[in-house]
Parts: C-alpha cells; sequence; structure tokens
C-alpha cells in the first residue's frame, strides 16, 4: 500500500516560504494597523470638534475653561477639567482615547456602595486627565492668578483672527520615560513651542497677555529646543502617528502634522521661552 508523506525536505522548504511570507507581510500588516489607528483618531477629533463648536454656540461663542479650580488643591469634588464639561456634547468617552495609546485607563466603579457617586465623579475625573487630546488652553483658556485665587479665563471666538488656522487641541502624552518613549497615557492640557512675540524690530511682547494684573499660570514643561531635530519634549503634545500628530482647529477640521511643522514661525528655546517671528505661520495663538 502506497503512503503519500512529506520528507524532511519539503517540510523545510515549506517553513521556509511561510516564514518569508510572514517578514513580507508583517511590516505591512503592521502599518495597516498604525494608518487604522490614525484614522480612527482622527475621526474621533472631528467628533470633539463638532461637539466643542455645539459649545461655542450655547456659551455666547465662550470657549471651554481649561478647569474649574486651578489650584494644587483641585480634586474631584471642587474641580471639573474641559472634557468633563464636554462630554454633555460628546456623549462617549472613548473618542478622548486615541486607539495608537497603549495605557489603559482607569476602570469605572463595578459595584455599589455609600461611596459610587463620589467614586463615578473620581473615576470621571481623572479620565479627563488622560485624554489623548490635549487642549492648547495657554491661548484659549489660560489658568490665571488674581490675587490669591487660580483659575481658567475662555475667550471668546471673537478673540481669535482665524479659527481655521488656530489649533484647538492635538495628540498628547502625559509623560516621556528616559529613553524617550511615551508613557502614562495622555495629558488633557499642552502647551505651546513659543511664547514671546516680536514686534518692530527688538520689541519682544507676550502673545499670552490676557489684561492688565493678570497672570497667566503655565505649569506644563515647555518643548525641547532641538525638538525641529531629535524630538524629546513637545510640551505635552506627542507624534504618535509614525511621526505625526492629528491636530485639531477652532473651526473643526482635522489634519495630521509633523513636530516641526508645528514649531513654524517661531524659534524654540525652553519652557516656551522662544519667539514667535511670523504669526502667519505659528498656528498656536489667536492671530
Amino acid at each position: 500500500m502506497k503512503r503519500n508523506a512529506f520528507s524532511l525536505v519539503e517540510l523545510l522548504v515549506v517553513i521556509a516560504i511561510i516564514a518569508v511570507l510572514a517578514a513580507i507581510l508583517f511590516p505591512v500588516f503592521s502599518s495597516a494597523r498604525r494608518a487604522a489607528f490614525a484614522s480612527v483618531c482622527l475621526n474621533n477629533f472631528k467628533q470633539a470638534g463638532l461637539a466643542a463648536n455645539l459649545y461655542f454656540n450655547d456659551n455666547n461663542e465662550g470657549m471651554l475653561p481649561a478647569a474649574y479650580n486651578g489650584t494644587s488643591g483641585a480634586n474631584a469634588l471642587n474641580d471639573r477639567r474641559w472634557p468633563q464639561i464636554l462630554n454633555a456634547y460628546m456623549g462617549d468617552r472613548r473618542l478622548y482615547k486615541c486607539p495608537a495609546d497603549p495605557k489603559p485607563w482607569p476602570r469605572p466603579p463595578a459595584t455599589f456602595d455609600q461611596d459610587l457617586r463620589v467614586d463615578a465623579i473620581e473615576y470621571d475625573y481623572a479620565v479627563a486627565k488622560l485624554s489623548n487630546l490635549g487642549y492648547n488652553y495657554l491661548y484659549l483658556a489660560p489658568i490665571v492668578s488674581i490675587g490669591s485665587n487660580r483659575l481658567s479665563l475662555p475667550r471668546t471666538l471673537g478673540n481669535i483672527l482665524t479659527p481655521s488656522g488656530t489649533i484647538f487641541g492635538l495628540d498628547s502624552v502625559e509623560s516621556v520615560n528616559q529613553a524617550g518613549f511615551p508613557s502614562g497615557g495622555g495629558s488633557h492640557l499642552v502647551v505651546p513651542p513659543c511664547r514671546w512675540k516680536q514686534e518692530g524690530g527688538s520689541q519682544v511682547l507676550d502673545s499670552y497677555y490676557y489684561g492688565q494684573g493678570i497672570e497667566i499660570i503655565a505649569d506644563l514643561p515647555g518643548w525641547a529646543k532641538n525638538s525641529q531635530n531629535k524630538f524629546t519634549e513637545y510640551g505635552g503634545a506627542w507624534p504618535w502617528h509614525t511621526g505625526r500628530m492629528n491636530v485639531l482647529f477652532i473651526d473643526g477640521h482635522v489634519k495630521p502634522m509633523t513636530p516641526s511643522r508645528l514649531v513654524a514661525g517661531c524659534t524654540i528655546e525652553f519652557q516656551p521661552q522662544g519667539v514667535i517671528v511670523d504669526s502667519g505661520r505659528y498656528d498656536w495663538d489667536l492671530q
């Protein structure tokens, strides 16, 4: 009786072919996966843009406050972060989560007890902090010090010269480890790469300026001076999508941009002390 079987050589040839195909196809699958993440994130940001514009319409064209309580004692019971305020228009908290960010969110409370309501508020507060959509708050709703008080003062659409050219928010990260890789989830607040604005020769003005006697508080670290070439810090922003960030503008449109494009029009220094030399190319400020 004749038996059909693979020889050892044939088996090894088949294994070698499979290995070659895997080596060819795995990068393709990985690239497709990254592209899908970027597409989902971009669509999430579009939904956030629609929600934000509904909020503007309902609130006399006012921007979202970054938070209600800007003090070090802020917590879930005496404060609300901007994603919590926008939740009424978003409906789904998952729209703040970029699929490219592997950090899991805190788990919601799942058991009933006397503190259930407090636990739910604390969960909402923690999730809002980890939003992968970081808010351009220093221009749109800066946290300021007025006397002994710290609070966010939202600007209005009327303060913004070109809504289609002004950043609302973009991909963000909570922290970067010593090896230069993202960790900790997202950051609901980001800071711009430059602060000072060159006007008329050597004169330099504060582009954050809100009004006489109002001190702008910028606690987050700024962009690295060398970030146009080797990226180490971006003020909380982060290129999750193959070296690009999804950027949401005030008018609601979203587009991917490189970190080097996001510093166009300004010269970077540390803790954003850089100088804006061309407001027409600089997308962060109100011009």
